[in-house]
């Protein structure tokens, strides 16, 4: 579980009580005194080797010991809890670099010794507690203080040092399913001036998807005082920004996926008495498009569209991780701005006329786009008996984003056969558009310096270019939903 990680230690924010306590120097060790509770509770001896550290733990000490003289449960509570924060903090040491110990004042040589006998003294504040009627006993029945796991404390403050504390990059792969809300037409079908309908013939409104992600998170815990600890969380000295219970981030990520969307049709009849109709693009010599002869010569044949959508982005914000009081629920509320872009191609050809008169229509457009984005994750352990003692991370997160869109292309209709033909008219649209994110995820070994997790998502846009025709005017642009869903499968590393 060695690890080079960036921690956050309330220790150097702890208020500075009137001791009670007589502490000396020998041999380079400190010797810490404890003294009784109303004649319940052991004196303690704690040997520790880090200076800074023994006299504020004196300090805290003394505070345990005149709350359980008093029977004063809450400053009891608020004593052994920052008793245990520091020798959370002292055993994270010996896993962090030497210039990260230093920074608590540690001694890293004799971190595990110096928490120990936190814990003794722990032990002892506790017993004395226990023995102080009657509060004494109703303390111990409902907290059990005192009868805290080692190995739970140890593995809490090196997962949280670790996890929130450290630098982080994942990459991922996904793949699934996307669907067009809004699918151009390119066939319609008249009969004379009675009746007319246009988009007869649709693409397919479902194409697979493939992408990946990359994300990197930098910890801020060694920026000084100037970032706030909000919101405040009970019996954390707000003093400092190293709050064990949050943890500012700064991240950087990109994402890039392709959709394909193919069809092939054998063919199209408009039916009896009825011609089928090419709609125009509004320009070239026949801007409205062409109706061809009832009959054979209007069924189409050699049908076949293919479109590629290829997307991605980039972005980077700002994240605080908050972790629940006695819980193991993590919240991150984040935000920050996007930088998206989104090209189109669309190709869609046939034969009319019994097989003499060829068309093709030709789509391209490039959507930029730019936006804030704002989100909250949430992520809860949970330990099962099917990995044994291992936990897993169970994680679910929501995004809203608001894209400034400036999307411009060309729509291209091409007849060849009988009256070769080109006609192409410029495309532009810039309206906003909103983008929503819903995903929920499983991390394996998430206390690894290496993980790996698998999950789902989904995604909901609405700045999908679609392109509209008429045969009364020129091809019109405009930003249509779409919607995403994907199996995700994502691995990390912490350092």
């Amino acid at each position: 579980m060695l690890r080079n990680v960036l921690t956050f230690s309330t220790v150097i924010g702890l208020v500075v009580m009137p001791t009670q306590m007589a502490h000396a120097q020998f041999g380079g060790s400190h010797v810490i005194a404890g003294s009784q509770a109303q004649g319940h509770g052991n004196t303690a001896d704690v040997s520790m080797h880090s200076g800074n550290l023994a006299e504020q733990v004196s300090q805290t000490v003394a505070q345990a010991n005149t709350a359980v003289a008093n029977c004063d449960k809450a400053s009891y509570e608020s004593a052994m809890r920052t008793l245990e924060r520091t020798k959370d903090d002292i055993r994270g040491a010996s896993e962090m670099s030497a210039e990260a110990a230093a920074r608590l004042g540690v001694n890293q040589e004799h971190a595990k010794n110096d928490a120990e006998a936190v814990e003794t003294a722990m032990r002892n504040i506790s017993s004395g507690w226990a023995g102080a009627q009657p509060c004494g006993g109703e303390k111990a029945e409902a907290t059990g203080i005192g009868a805290i796991s080692e190995d739970d404390a140890y593995d809490t403050a090196l997962r949280y040092a670790g996890e929130f504390g450290a630098i982080r990059v994942s990459s991922g792969v996904k793949a699934g399913v996307m669907n067009l809300n809004g699918i151009p037409g390119y066939i319609g079908s008249e009969n004379g001036a009675a009746t007319r309908t246009l988009g007869d013939v649709k693409q397919d409104d479902t194409g697979t998807l493939a992408g990946f992600n990359i994300e990197t998170r930098l910890p801020l815990g060694y920026v000084p005082n100037w970032i706030p600890n909000w919101p405040n969380m009970p019996n954390v000295p707000n003093t400092s920004a190293y709050n064990p219970l949050s943890f500012w981030d700064f991240f950087m990520g990109l994402e890039h996926m392709s959709a394909n969307f193919n069809e092939v049709q054998s063919e199209y009849s408009p039916g009896a008495g009825r011609q089928t109709l090419l709609t125009g693009v509004g320009a070239g010599p026949s801007p409205s498009g062409y109706a061809l002869a009832a009959g054979a010569a209007s069924d189409v044949t050699n049908i076949a569209y293919d479109a590629d959508y290829d997307f991605g982005s980039y972005e980077l914000g700002f994240g605080k991780t908050v972790r629940l009081p006695n819980s193991d629920v993590v919240v991150r509320p984040f935000g920050g701005l996007r930088y998206a872009h989104y090209d189109v191609n669309q190709h869609f050809m046939g034969t009319t006329n019994s097989g003499a008169l060829d068309f093709a229509y030709g789509t391209n457009i490039k959507n930029r786009s730019v936006g804030p984005f704002v989100g909250v994750e949430a992520e809860k352990r949970v330990r099962t008996s099917i990995f044994g003692a291992t936990p897993f991370k169970l994680s679910a997160n929501l995004r809203y984003g608001y894209d400034f869109n400036d999307a411009d292309g060309d729509d291209t209709l091409t007849v060849s056969g009988g009256p070769n033909q080109t006609g192409t008219v410029d495309l532009s649209e810039d309206n906003g558009s909103h983008d929503v994110r819903a995903g929920f995820s499983v991390t394996l070994t998430p206390d690894s310096p290496f993980n790996v997790t698998l999950g789902g998502e989904y995604q909901r846009t609405t700045g999908s270019p679609e392109v509209n025709r008429d045969g009364t005017g020129p091809s019109n642009l405009s930003l249509d939903s779409a919607d995403i869903w994907l199996a995700t499968v994502r691995a990390g590393l912490s350092f």
